[in-house]
């Protein structure tokens, strides 16, 4: 294989492999045939989220950055999705960026799924009349250059579906950015 066609191989695994997993984890079920554990009404789940918390995991809104008190937080424990307490994220994989989202390497296993989010462009316009995103203050360049085709990779519960937020490239780590407002915290026990 000559080092060309090994570079385009290598630069379209990940865009072939989101592209693969998008048909069986839309979030929002359209028509995919996912059958996700928990499944409630849209009255159901107004009843159980704040408005914000309906507009970020069942919307797939996405929270300000720094409005969750636990953004920086370092406290061992145990984060859950806010729509089912699945456990999602340990505190031990959690990385902590003065960019104000929670961020963590990896999931617990089978708890989170991907998906392609041909939202986010008018989900996160900000306000300002813009589609485009709504970019964190604080990244690089090269994050920059990243962040469009990585933006697109949206994380969600696989139990109930809930949003929690995007995989991104952020000061060359990939990691989740995830919404603190989509989360429970226990912290651990002695």
């Amino acid at each position: 294989m000559t080092d060309v066609s090994r570079r385009a191989l290598l630069a379209a695994l990940p865009a072939g492999a989101a592209a693969t997993l998008a048909p069986a984890a839309m979030a929002e079920g359209h028509g995919d045939g996912f059958q996700y554990e928990i499944i409630r009404t849209d009255d159901e789940w107004r009843a159980l989220l704040s408005d914000d918390e309906y507009a970020i995991l069942r919307e797939g809104g996405t929270e300000r950055p720094k409005s969750d008190p636990l953004w920086d937080s370092t406290e061992a424990g145990m984060y859950a999705c806010k729509g089912c307490d699945l456990p999602v994220y340990d505190a031990r994989w959690k990385v902590v960026l003065d960019v104000g989202f929670l961020f963590y390497r990896h999931a617990e296993p089978d708890s989170v799924m991907t998906s392609i989010d041909r939202s986010v462009y008018g989900q996160l316009g900000g306000g300002t009349g813009d589609d485009g995103p709504v970019v964190p203050e604080g990244l690089s360049e090269d994050d920059l250059r990243a962040l469009d085709t990585l933006l697109l990779i949206e994380t969600h519960c696989r139990r109930c579906a809930s949003h929690l937020g995007h995989i991104l490239l952020v000061q060359q780590k990939l990691l989740h950015c995830i919404n603190g407002t989509a989360l429970n915290f226990t912290p651990e026990t002695a």
